[in-house]
Formats: C-alpha cells, sequence, structure tokens
C-alpha cells in the first residue's frame, strides 16, 4: 500500500459526491499519515472537513502545509476547498486566488462543478474572483482558437 495514493483516490471519490468512500480511504492510522507530505495532511484535513468535525480539520491545516502548498496551484485549490468546507470563507477565497494565480484557470469548474466550493460561491469576493479569471478565460479562449 501506498499511503500518499490515498488522498488523490478520495478526492476522486468525494468529487463523485461519495463521500462515505473517501472518508473511508482517508481512515487511517495515525501512524500512516505523515506530516512530511502535502497530500497526506491535506487529505487528513479535508477527512475531518467531510465529517465535519472542523476542529480536527483545522489541525492538519498548519503554517507548514500552506508554505508548502503556497507554491503549487493543486494545493492550493485543496486547501481552498478545505477552507471552504470549514466555513472559513476569506482563506479558502484567498487559496483559491493562489490556485487562479498559479495557473488554475478554470471559471465554470470553480463556479457550477466543485461542490466543495458551494459554500463560497455567494461570497462577493468569490464574485469578484471569477470576474478576474473570466477575463484571463476569455483571453486564453481567444488566444487558442485564433491559434488553431
Amino acid at each position: 500500500s501506498f499511503p500518499y495514493a490515498h488522498s488523490p483516490a478520495a478526492l476522486q471519490w468525494s468529487c463523485s459526491s461519495s463521500h462515505t468512500r473517501a472518508v473511508q480511504i482517508l481512515d487511517l492510522p495515525a501512524d500512516a499519515v505523515s506530516t512530511n507530505l502535502v497530500w497526506d495532511m491535506i487529505g487528513q484535513a479535508m477527512r475531518y472537513a467531510l465529517t465535519e468535525d472542523m476542529d480536527q480539520a483545522r489541525r492538519f491545516l498548519t503554517d507548514e502545509l500552506r508554505d508548502d502548498a503556497r507554491t503549487d496551484m493543486l494545493f492550493s485549490w485543496l486547501l481552498a476547498e478545505c477552507y471552504a468546507l470549514i466555513g472559513d470563507r476569506e482563506e479558502a477565497i484567498q487559496w483559491l486566488r493562489n490556485a487562479v494565480d498559479g495557473g488554475f484557470l478554470n471559471p465554470p469548474f470553480f463556479s457550477e462543478i466543485d461542490p466543495f466550493l458551494q459554500p463560497i460561491r455567494e461570497d462577493p469576493g468569490f464574485h469578484e474572483l471569477m470576474v478576474h479569471l473570466g477575463k484571463r478565460w476569455a483571453t486564453l479562449n481567444d488566444f487558442l482558437w485564433r491559434e488553431m
């Protein structure tokens, strides 16, 4: 078994609305969770957020994790989801902005598909970010279609 593979697998289950299966996958013995692996830490934060144990979720959202995730658009997006699920809208939007600034340019996914961002979709900061992202999205699409 590869412990670092649990979090990506659980993410797939979670996005397909099978939160119970995702939590089962993430329910690892304490000695199997590495505090040195970003995937493990985010996976555990997500596990507790999905079971609405916000205090436990926050325990895994450490300064060290945030430092490690800051330069990666995928990890930034996953942190945005975690923070949205635990009700910290400001942090969620900040991390989503970091993901966008890192190159994660998909406004339809953020505003319509990703179930974990639902708690922040009505926030003015989210709308502001989607307007900014929409302009970048349009520019990118114009460029791509012009090149074809």
